[in-house]
């Protein structure tokens, strides 16, 4: 199978096709499939259901292992597998669409029981909570299958998987502040004007109301020397504003606030300049110079490493005069060099050292 699926592999990507297969959950039989086998694979689709005839077959627990199966302890990147969910029952196979036309109620439990037998699938809340695991930990869903679903959309879990995957991923993702980055809440100033504090959406406080020419002090520790850029977080309804900032007088950045649509629907904004902050203590304002937002936090983020400053080393022009010797004998034009200072003898001389000579002595200073 091995040589197989790479030479299949092969042929397909000289035509510009791609390959994938559907995989067991989990277990020793997903060992059939060899690692480098696998590595020919663009993408798994795991068939994460028939774990057994009853409440084993594919409940969240299940699944969710088995995505951990490939992932984690077969290596296969997240981006490449997809977690399957059935559309069906065991132990009788029935559809979902015919499990839920006997009672709508069945839609939102994961067993019934369907001519005197307990049949087990699942329902609207366990794929949205298969759904949500897979948005976060894999790269995407795959169904056994679609025809099987109901055709009452309120029902649909085809529709649960939709919305649960749009609500997610249209959901921007706040970051954590990078090594070395510092965070500040807005609500953490010093010191404040035309501007003040209310319930932020997204918890705790930020600053509102703001005005143009509003300013808002901070005392802020920078935990290393380094080259640092501003991130915002804010918020604004229909206009553009404007926000500095500001240490000792030194615009550092200013940066344009997009309207984002609403005064509690957040973005977070990064600036095109750099700035260098040393470690420890720092006094920044954050100016307003156009109004037109809400403030969650700020971010000096930290882009790189300082730029060391390099403290030239003096040099010194080599004299084109011999070192003076102790116990060399020199005569009237001889020309030596002594602790970097040039000399010339007046008259014979040995043994007297140029620089302890004075005026009258038999050393003079010449020029290099």
């Amino acid at each position: 199978y091995e040589k197989f699926i790479t030479y299949l592999k092969q042929g397909l990507t000289n035509r510009g096709k791609s390959l994938s297969a559907a995989v067991v959950g989990s277990g020793d039989t997903g060992y059939g499939l060899t690692d480098n086998a696998l590595k020919q694979l663009d993408w798994i689709n795991i068939m994460a259901y028939d774990g057994d005839a009853g409440s084993g077959h594919s409940p969240y627990s299940y699944a969710v292992s088995c995505g951990e199966y490939w992932i984690k302890t077969r290596g296969v990147s997240k981006e490449k597998v997809n977690l399957g969910v059935p559309f069906y029952e065991r132990p009788n196979w029935a559809a979902y669409s015919d499990i839920v036309a006997a009672n709508s109620a069945n839609a939102y439990k994961d067993s019934t029981v369907i001519n005197g037998t307990t049949v087990y699938y699942n329902g609207i809340p366990t794929m949205k909570e298969k759904t949500t695991w897979a948005c976060n930990n894999a790269g995407g869903i795959m169904i056994w299958e679609i025809t099987q679903d109901t055709t009452n959309s309120s029902l649909s879990l085809l529709n649960a998987i939709y919305d649960t995957a749009k609500e997610l991923l249209n959901k921007e993702v706040v970051d954590v502040p990078s090594e070395n980055s510092v965070r500040v809440e807005a609500e953490n100033y010093t010191n404040i004007s035309s501007a003040q504090k209310e319930t932020c959406d997204e918890g705790g406080q930020d600053i509102g109301y703001i005005a143009t020419g509003a300013y808002m002090d901070y005392t802020v520790n920078v935990p290393t020397d380094g080259v640092y850029r501003l991130k915002i977080r804010a918020a604004g309804a229909t206009n553009e504003g404007t926000i500095q900032l500001v240490e000792n007088n030194n615009t550092l950045e200013t940066m344009n606030v997009p309207a984002t649509g609403g005064w509690q629907t957040w973005k977070t904004y990064t600036g095109s300049n750099t700035f260098e902050l040393t470690a420890g203590s720092h006094n920044i304002r954050l100016n307003v110079t156009k109004e037109g937002f809400n403030l969650n936090w700020f971010e000096l983020e930290y882009v790189k490493a300082a730029t060391p400053t390099v403290t030239p080393t003096p040099t010194t022009t080599p004299s084109q005069y011999q070192e003076y010797d102790s116990a060399t004998v020199y005569v009237q034009g001889d020309r030596v060099t002594y602790k970097g200072v040039n000399y010339e003898a007046q008259w014979w001389t040995r043994g007297e050292l140029p620089d302890t000579c004075g005026e009258w002595g038999v050393w003079r200073v010449v020029a290099n």
